[in-house]
């Protein structure tokens, strides 16, 4: 008999864990579970003016996620629910099995997984684009800074030349007078008889003046 006793409690046991054990749920009810209201947002339909029956439609075609307790009932009879619409709360029919407010609740946490996710993409997108624009404002000012730098140094070669290309017609219109007014006086000399010889030096001079404007060269821009 103890035998017997043993075998029919491991069936029972057995049988208990079987029952126990999840079956999938159908389309139907995996469209409940995502749709399933919080009792929260009852609340908020209440204080945002709802119709009573309008909130009991919802609560049987949606389903809330869970059983009311006492103190959400109170809260709920405070923001104006009435006695249907509380019936409507407590019936099991309109309320989440066990197994479909896991199923919701895996739901809502990859939604909130998914949200957070585009969250960061988002900000991280953000940031990018954020730095993308600041090395566009770098590269700018450092073209506007090279842009300055340059003109800065034209600038300052058209000065340059400027100053040079007046010292060299300076010095060219010295040289021709010095060898305009040597030449005249050469001139002069022989007409009044002097000979080569005495001439030697003012035309050495002459000829080392014509030397140095053969020589001198305009400045380059």
């Amino acid at each position: 008999m103890s035998s017997l006793r043993l075998i029919l409690s491991l069936a029972l046991a057995l049988s208990g864990l079987s029952g126990c054990s999840h079956r999938p749920l159908t389309a139907e009810e995996l469209q409940i579970t995502r749709q399933a209201m919080p009792l929260s947002e009852v609340s908020l339909m209440l204080r945002g003016g709802y119709k009573e029956q309008a909130i009991i439609d919802q609560v049987q075609r949606r389903h809330v996620v869970s059983m009311l307790d006492a103190e959400t009932e109170l809260k709920l009879q405070q923001s104006g629910a009435g006695k249907q619409l509380l019936v409507a709360l407590k019936d099991k029919r309109n309320v989440l099995s066990a197994q479909q407010r896991e199923a919701h609740n895996n739901f809502a946490a990859d939604i909130d997984e998914r949200t957070q996710r585009a969250a960061i993409s988002r900000q991280n997108e953000a940031q990018e684009q954020q730095l993308v624009a600041e090395n566009d404002r770098q590269r700018k000012q450092f073209l506007l800074q090279q842009t300055l730098q340059n003109v800065r140094n034209a600038e300052r070669r058209e000065v340059s030349y400027q100053q040079a290309d007046r010292a060299y017609k300076a010095q060219k219109e010295a040289l021709e007078y010095r060898i305009s007014s040597l030449q005249t006086r050469i001139n002069e000399s022989r007409s009044y008889g002097s000979n080569e010889s005495q001439l030697r030096n003012a035309n050495a001079t002459l000829d080392r003046y014509k030397e140095e404007l053969r020589n001198l060269t305009p400045p380059l821009r």
